[in-house]
């Protein structure tokens, strides 16, 4: 078995591990900030802070993943992650449908009953969470979070760093830049700019 960690201890931690692979892999502890007990409600030890990374070479892990669901810390810590060259390891829940011909990048959460359709790309330490669908096509860059139930079409691109919120609907085609905010039951039928918030349907930017 691989020898593993988290870095991050919130709720998160909570959905990744129920759906993680127990017998694949050895979760040796975690990293968090919060916690002020010894050991996660899973009994996963904590290791030291978010930024202690030499812990993890002294208990010789091998692979990290990301268990926050904080984009902008997900992606100052993915920076860090990059930067000391540790692997990530990926958890697809059992229920998922993900497709022979899709690329999931390390890192990855897919989360319970969601499916990532033909020939799609999921890109480095992002979260397709719940009942999610991603159909064909879609390319999704680094630390993109698709949220419980939304829905993304063919063909669509979604840049680094993006909030697709719950029960949002993105229509085929579309781009979508970086930093942007899909708000919840958002429906999107035209491109969206880099760091803007869309809600409504249809959708309208409000910054």
């Amino acid at each position: 078995m691989k020898r593993v960690a988290f870095i991050g201890a919130g709720s998160h931690l909570h959905s990744v591990y129920d759906s993680m692979d127990k017998d694949k892999y050895e979760v040796v502890g975690c990293l968090d900030n919060l916690l002020e007990t010894p050991t996660t409600n899973e009994g996963i030890a904590v290791l030291g802070k978010l930024d202690d990374f030499d812990v993890l070479k002294n208990h010789e892990v091998e692979a990290v993943m990301i268990c926050i669901g904080d984009l902008k810390m997900r992606e100052r810590l993915l920076k860090k992650v990059n930067e000391c060259g540790l692997e990530m390891f990926s958890v697809i829940d059992d229920s998922a449908i993900v497709s022979l011909s899709a690329v999931i990048k390390e890192g990855t959460f897919v989360g319970k009953r969601a499916i990532v359709n033909a020939n799609t790309t999921i890109g480095q330490g992002s979260i397709i969470n719940s009942g999610s669908i991603i159909e064909h096509d879609v390319v999704i860059d680094t630390n993109v979070h698709v949220a419980p139930g939304a829905v993304v079409c063919g063909g669509v691109n979604i840049g680094d760093s993006t909030l697709i919120g719950a029960n949002a609907t993105v229509i085929q085609q579309i781009t979508i830049g970086t930093n942007a905010v899909i708000g919840a039951g958002a429906t999107i039928i035209r491109d969206v700019k880099d760091g803007t918030t869309v809600v409504g349907t249809p959708g309208k930017e409000i910054k």
